[in-house]
């Protein structure tokens, strides 16, 4: 049996529309793996950024995403 330990999970506090969760995590991964940008930054700018999209404008869309685990 092959055992794997994530570091890093990215987790939702309630049930969350798929295309928006999609959006979501698109622009939170292209944050961290083109950018560069430490993964609690590119979530924070990946929710913002829903935010600021009229049809994701509600916290509803983007605030239940939380990250566990990342401590640096």
């Amino acid at each position: 049996m092959i055992r794997s330990h994530a570091s890093r999970v990215v987790a939702s506090l309630w049930n969350v529309e798929e295309k928006a969760t999609v959006e979501l995590v698109a622009d939170f991964l292209r944050r961290v793996e083109k950018e560069k940008k430490p993964y609690a930054t590119a979530l924070r700018e990946a929710q913002l950024s829903l935010a600021r999209d009229p049809r994701h404008r509600a916290r509803y869309y983007w605030a239940g995403f939380v990250l566990q685990g990342d401590w640096r």
